[in-house]
């Protein structure tokens, strides 16, 4: 029985890293002015002419008091989904102070904890989208002063998988019981 559970196992881990990235030009490289599927909400941002991998990525520069970023355009993500976001990010060397700010415009993500060293850092979570509520898909900053750039973004759906945990007993687990109480007035529960 457990080289079934490895087979399972291993077709599983096969499925989750063959999911398809949902994103356009996930790693900025098309586009003529601007990188394709993708626009500056506000303030100060560039498609630069440096990538993680290949020629491109994003840029937004901040004054330190206030927020920008990348939003993506050509694609919408579908409401109450779960969803991977996986991206790398990199703030410049003399970058300050706020957060890039990454996820949805209902469901932000602060990736307080990259530092200013000018290298790409890896940075990826699950967030679940608003069931009745348009959001947008972005990438910037807040409160930084200076430079965060961003490039090779994926956003992969994900399906929960929820494990019973516990021996045939229901919903408790190891050295747990069920057990009825007295009532105060002599009955039972």
């Amino acid at each position: 029985m457990q080289w079934w559970m490895l087979m399972v196992g291993i077709s599983l881990f096969l499925t989750a890293t063959s999911a398809q990235n949902l994103l356009p030009n996930p790693s900025f490289e098309s586009g003529t002015n601007a990188p394709d599927g993708w626009r500056l909400n506000v303030g100060v941002g560039k498609w630069e002419t440096f990538g993680r991998t290949g020629k491109r990525s994003v840029s937004v520069t901040g004054s330190g008091n206030d927020s920008n970023a990348w939003e993506c355009t050509d694609w919408k993500p579908e409401g109450g989904r779960l969803y991977l976001i996986r991206y790398f990010v990199r703030r410049s060397p003399e970058s300050a102070g706020g957060t890039p700010i990454t996820g949805f415009s209902t469901v932000n993500r602060d990736a307080w904890d990259v530092p200013s060293d000018g290298n790409w850092h890896m940075r990826e979570f699950v967030c679940r989208t608003p069931v009745q509520r348009e959001t947008v898909l972005r990438f910037g900053q807040w409160h930084v002063k200076g430079t965060v750039a961003f490039d090779d973004v994926e956003v992969l759906p994900v399906i929960a998988v929820h494990k019973v945990v516990g021996q045939g007993t229901g919903d408790t687990g190891q050295g747990e019981r069920r057990q009825k109480e007295a009532m105060r007035d002599g009955g039972t529960q």
